[in-house]
């Protein structure tokens, strides 16, 4: 479905199943085979708001680093200042990143690749050359997946700002349910 959506022929399925972290890598390093510019990564427990792809432009033009789609409500990811499109962030994990070319080309470069915490070891290479993590202030994912990799973590990933209204009830229902656990 997603080649037709898109209009793309960049959609493929590794025959190996990988761990997040080592998938992260490995689709960033294939991201950089392909003629794009923007990547976004959109783990399978996202859900997308009807507004994401105006949203992912308007962030794009405001941002000067790495962007998410996804403001977290996790203790560890609070928001340390936020304008009107964007919000500074001390860290961030993968669920709805946006990277540009020249970014990834840069920190994979420079960041080794390790096995465990490649998510936290490129927030770290971000917060260590002064590139800004910035993520949405209105959330244009909704995070459902709770009982995750992170245990409990997971339970306090929440979207801030994320419009559930403006959901097919159908769907904002399920969603709802999901995030109760």
């Amino acid at each position: 479905d997603l080649i037709n959506w898109y209009n793309t022929k960049n959609v493929f399925v590794t025959k190996k199943h990988l761990k997040a972290d080592a998938m992260a890598r490995h689709i960033l390093e294939w991201f950089m085979k392909t003629e794009y510019d923007v990547l976004v990564l959109l783990d399978s427990d996202l859900v997308v708001a009807p507004n994401w792809l105006q949203s992912l432009r308007n962030g794009l033009a405001h941002s000067k680093g790495l962007l998410s789609l996804y403001r977290s409500g996790a203790p560890k990811h609070v928001s340390t200042k936020c304008d009107n499109v964007l919000c500074q962030q001390p860290s961030m994990g993968n669920a709805g990143t946006v990277w540009r070319r020249s970014l990834v080309e840069k920190m994979l470069s420079e960041m080794p690749n390790r096995d465990g915490g490649f998510d936290w070891g490129w927030s770290e290479w971000c917060d260590m050359n002064h590139i800004p993590m910035e993520a949405l202030k209105e959330s244009a994912v909704l995070h459902v997946g709770v009982h995750g990799s992170w245990s409990r973590e997971s339970t306090q990933e929440k979207s801030i700002g994320f419009p559930m209204a403006s959901l097919a009830l159908d769907i904002r229902r399920q969603a709802e349910l999901l995030l109760k656990g």
